[in-house]
């Protein structure tokens, strides 16, 4: 006697058995595609160098994209306490404090930095480059303060604030980043 597959019941063997061979196969293709791009192009026929050229551009970025270092410098603030001990202020998209990357607030604050940084005079900033991090902040702390006032309508930048230009540096250690700048900065919010 044999059974058939009702709405709201499970395929029979054979079905189950075909579904799972179609999804392997494709999974497949798909991993055999997004792998082509990794082949030196001398090694493989024409068609595939074109193929591969066509991959990239559907999928742009790679592999890299999440897994390659940082290469381009990036702007940190840090909250500057009485004792003039600093507090990070800037949070990584994928945070706790930004919903795992959800909330923009992190994508706003960076753009309050940015402005922030672009808004205060050259001779604000102290050169930082070959210095070790620790002297370069005490350099720039001992500086006057820069004022900047922020005209952000949700601001997380007030107060006494050190903002740096870090530059990512494989070679540097324990944590890969060196300073290339500092700026001693009072930033004064809108209420």
């Amino acid at each position: 006697m044999t059974t058939r597959a009702t709405p709201g019941h499970a395929p029979d063997g054979a079905a189950a058995a075909q579904g799972f061979r179609v999804t392997v196969c494709v999974a497949a293709a798909l991993m055999i595609a997004s792998l082509v791009q990794f082949l030196p192009a001398r090694t493989m026929p024409r068609p595939v160098v074109s193929e591969g050229s066509a991959m990239s551009v559907l999928w742009p970025q790679g592999w890299n994209f999440y897994a390659s270092e940082p290469t381009q410098t990036a702007v940190v603030a840090y909250r500057v306490g009485d004792g003039g001990g600093l507090t990070a202020v800037t949070v990584r998209q994928m945070s706790a404090r930004t919903d795992l990357g959800l909330s923009r607030a992190g994508s706003a604050q960076l753009v309050e930095l940015g402005n922030i940084s672009a808004g205060l005079p050259r001779t604000a900033w102290q050169d930082c480059v070959g210095l070790d991090p620790q002297v370069c902040e005490s350099r720039t702390l001992t500086r006057s303060r820069s004022f900047y006032r922020d005209a952000t309508s949700h601001a997380t930048l007030c107060g006494h604030t050190l903002i740096a230009v870090v530059d990512p540096d494989p070679g540097r250690l324990p944590n890969g980043w060196g300073i290339e700048e500092c700026a001693n900065v009072y930033v004064e919010c809108a209420a």
